[in-house]
């Protein structure tokens, strides 16, 4: 993967009457939001003013906008006067006219052709032209293989082509119990941990093939992870304003004693992607002189979901997996994939009333009640449609509730039934859940005799 900086022909940028010159600068989105890019990016451009009296208007823009607002940019006159895009758009973007051409004369003053490899300089711009922008960063890709399933599966030497690629990856997938299930899988992309992620500068993206049953891990030592526990074992419930912050306590062991935790991360098991932030903050609790609790603690921040991937990110509640790389004090160290699996869901509201608050005994009255979760993507509540909820009683002076009815919601998620009234006390719906969306039971709604 290459990105470029390129500059535009478009530029916003601007001098004033005492000289003062101003120029914007457009970054994509590439950490866990766009806060913290700009943090990383702010001091060097800091340096860059006081080594050229330049200053910078910067902004960090969504990768999945980005496209978009280049093109509409380009078509408006109105755009920034360097920018920084991946590879793919280069030649595309080089034909609307709206880029720079660095010819020989000003990659000269960046240093010369030379300076650049020359397939990352290739790549920038269509074959017979001038470079539409300039290499900024490349991601490395390493392939890893599974010698001993090699082995096993007559293959002699790991792929030097893609086409080797393809067929050893055939030859690996297995069903190794003859269940009629596939559990040994030829490929297996770890794309979505950011210590993996070709989606920042410098990481690098694994493909390995190895066996799909447990946990990867690899490491130097004894050390372990023996038990992992997110959250108190309990679901993640995100709504659509707070700050969720939940615990991931993992017990290692080593015979030299446990130093710590030096990464903790975590996503979806099915969509690997995540929007849960670690600081790298953790705390360790001696057990005995072999073992300790590791505390690190995960924050998820609804206000930059929707800006942390590239997708519905309503798609990514379920289930979600752990991965952390743990330390001993004699220097062992062990990276453990998939060490715990839990629930990251969308939070539900639900909503009851009753009508007419006192009835005579024997008579009618009418429930109604609405349930909604969050949207991730826009940060509001919606309808929740087609889902089973029951309508539970609980008499005067009990302490229980017990179910009376189950409805199912309306296509704007709104409940309503008819209750025949036989004494005073309580009524409420309560929603079971989903794999993605929370359990909820509504407040009560108080009905009184006449």
């Amino acid at each position: 993967m290459l990105a470029g900086a390129g500059v535009t022909a478009c530029g916003g940028g601007s001098s004033s009457a005492s000289g003062d010159k101003t120029i914007t600068y457009w970054a994509t989105n590439q950490s866990t939001s766009l806060d913290a890019d700009k943090k990383i990016l702010q001091p060097e451009i800091d340096k860059f003013t006081q080594q050229t009296g330049v200053k910078v208007k910067l902004e960090v823009i969504p990768s999945a906008d980005l496209l978009n607002r280049i093109l509409a940019a380009t078509t408006s006159g109105k755009g920034p006067d360097v920018l920084n895009i991946g590879n793919t758009w280069s030649a595309s973007l080089q034909a609307t006219g709206a880029f720079v051409a660095w010819d020989k004369e000003l990659l000269a003053k960046v240093g010369g052709e030379s300076r650049f490899l020359p397939a990352a300089l290739k790549s920038t711009g269509a074959t017979g032209k001038d470079p539409a922008s300039l290499p900024l960063y490349t991601s490395s890709y390493e392939l890893f293989y599974n010698k001993k399933l090699f082995k096993a599966a007559n293959i002699t030497s790991p792929p030097k082509t893609w086409s080797e690629f393809v067929a050893d990856a055939r030859k690996l997938t297995k069903d190794t119990n003859s269940d009629g299930k596939t559990d040994q899988w030829g490929l297996g992309l770890q794309g979505a941990s950011s210590s993996f992620a070709a989606h920042f500068a410098g990481g690098a993206a694994v493909l390995v093939l190895t066996t799909a049953t447990g946990a990867h891990a690899e490491g130097r030592g004894d050390v372990r992870v023996v038990k992992t526990v997110v959250n108190g074992g309990g679901n993640v419930i995100v709504g659509t304003a707070k700050t969720i912050r939940y615990p991931v306590d993992i017990t290692i062991k080593d015979n030299s004693g446990v130093k710590g935790l030096t990464h903790v991360s975590t996503f979806n098991r099915t969509r690997l992607y995540s929007f849960a932030d670690w600081n790298g903050d953790s705390s360790c609790t001696k057990k005995n002189a072999t073992t300790s609790v590791c505390r690190a603690t995960l924050s998820i921040d609804p206000a930059w979901i929707a800006d942390s991937d590239d997708i519905d990110s309503n798609k990514l509640a379920g289930v979600w997996q752990v991965n952390a790389t743990v330390k001993a004090k004699d220097g062992d160290y062990w990276i453990s994939d998939d060490i715990a699996e839990y629930k990251v869901k969308r939070a539900a509201q639900l909503t009851t009333v009753i009508g007419p608050e006192k009835v005579t005994k024997g008579s009618k009255a009418t429930v109604t009640g609405k349930l909604s979760r969050a949207d991730w993507e826009d940060r509001k509540y919606h309808g929740f449609t087609g889902q089973q909820v029951k309508l539970q009683f609980k008499k005067k002076g009990a302490v229980h509730y017990g179910t009376v009815k189950t409805v199912t919601t309306n296509s704007t998620g709104n409940l309503t039934t008819k209750v025949t009234v036989t004494s005073a006390g309580s009524w409420r719906w309560y929603f079971p859940g989903t794999t993605t969306t929370s359990l909820k039971a509504s407040a009560g709604d108080t009905l009184n005799l006449k």
